[in-house]
This record gives C-alpha cells, structure tokens and sequence, in this order.
C-alpha cells in the first residue's frame, strides 16, 4: 500500500498540491520514507518555484524544519521571503502552524530568514501582527506556552506597540 500511495504521488501531476507537500513532511509520513517523495519532485522539477501556484516552503510541516527538506527547498529556488501572501491549500502557511504549535525551531528558522516576520505577516488579504495572534484565546494548540510564546517573540523584536498599517496588504 505504501508503494502504491508514493508511486501515485510521484506519477500524478495533480498530486504536487500544498496540503500533500504538508502530509509528505508530516513526522509520521517521514518515519514512513513518504519524503523521498519530496525531493523526487525537487529532481524532477515539479517543486520548482515558478511553476508552482503555492510556496513549497510555506507547505512544509513546521516539524520538517528540523531535517534537511527546507535546505534541499532552497537550493532549488525556494525562498523563504516569497512564502507569505498567498496560500492554496486548507492548510495553514507553515509559519502559522509553527507559532499555533509553538514550534520554537521552526519560528527561529523563519525568522533567520525573514526576521520582519516578528511584527508583521503578510496575508492573504490582510497582514497580520504574531504577538497579537498568540495573545487571541484560541490561537495557540497550546495554550499554557502563551507565556512563553510572547517571551519568545518579544525576546526575537516583537513590539508590544506595533501596528499594522491602514490597509497593509501582502500585494503591496
């Protein structure tokens, strides 16, 4: 079953999509070998960014930003700059689902690369401000490391008085 579900996935075009790009990265699609499908479409061109109506960057699980898939993204003309202001999948970017599961590698590498991202997100529609998303009841998986999340932020130049512009878009 295993072979038959990587070797569709590697033979149908409409597989390359971001919500799989989230399941092949996943922990447990990883412990299965599911990745190798992921850099089978990184060789093959299917991931190349400008071919792609999603950022594969921001499809990744915030967990694979442990492992060596973001490198490999990169390499091929991934940025993490260009992974902010449009989604297609049901999913959420991979920088949201780091800080709703307080995913402190995965925010680091985010912000290594985009460090803006303390204050301000880009959206879809609208920008967003990540200290006040993680202060929203709700937000965060779990919500005994709000605490910590906003120590977290405020130590990496989240600031507490930032706001958005009137009309900030991510277009803009």
């Amino acid at each position: 079953m295993r072979a038959a579900l990587a070797d569709l996935a590697r033979r149908d075009p409409r597989a390359v999509h971001h919500d799989s790009v989230r399941w092949l990265s996943c922990p447990a699609s990883r412990a299965a070998g599911f990745d190798a499908v992921l850099t089978d479409w990184l060789a093959s061109g299917a991931l190349n960014p400008d071919g792609l109506a999603f950022s594969a960057l921001a499809a990744l699980h915030p967990s694979a930003f442990g492992t060596s898939l973001p490198a490999a993204f990169e390499a091929h003309g991934q940025t993490a700059a260009a992974a902010f202001g449009g989604c297609v999948g049901q999913r959420p970017s991979a920088f949201e689902a780091a800080l709703r599961n307080s995913d402190w590698m995965a925010l680091d590498w985010w912000r290594a690369r985009v460090p803006q991202l303390a204050n301000r997100v880009p959206g879809n529609q609208l920008d967003w401000l990540p200290l006040a998303r993680v202060l929203t009841p709700g937000f965060l998986v779990h919500d005994g490391s709000r605490s910590d999340m906003v120590g977290f932020l405020l130590a990496r130049g989240a600031g507490p008085g930032a706001r958005l512009r009137t009309g900030a878009h991510s277009n803009r």
